[in-house]
């Protein structure tokens, strides 16, 4: 896909992707990097036996770009309550 969408396209419809521990998905390295070392994305992963987090994590994602759009600066947030 990278090759067909070309980077600039393809960088911004996949920056993260969430999955399962699938087999299709054991060389994070492979997805995250073109065989020519380019950074394309970042990959994470459920927990094992536990891929009903993927759904969770996407509605989690949603309810913060209600908050924060995207294009919107993370750097000034903080952990403190």
């Amino acid at each position: 896909m990278y090759e067909t969408l070309g980077k600039s396209t393809y960088k911004k419809l996949f920056p993260v992707i969430l999955t399962d521990n699938g087999s299709e998905f054991s060389n994070p390295k492979a997805i995250e990097y073109s065989a020519a070392g380019t950074h394309r994305s970042h990959l994470f992963y459920c927990d094992p036996s536990a891929p009903y987090q993927k759904g969770s994590i996407e509605v989690n994602h949603s309810l913060i770009r209600r908050i924060l759009p995207k294009g919107k600066s993370f750097n000034d947030l903080t952990q403190d309550v």
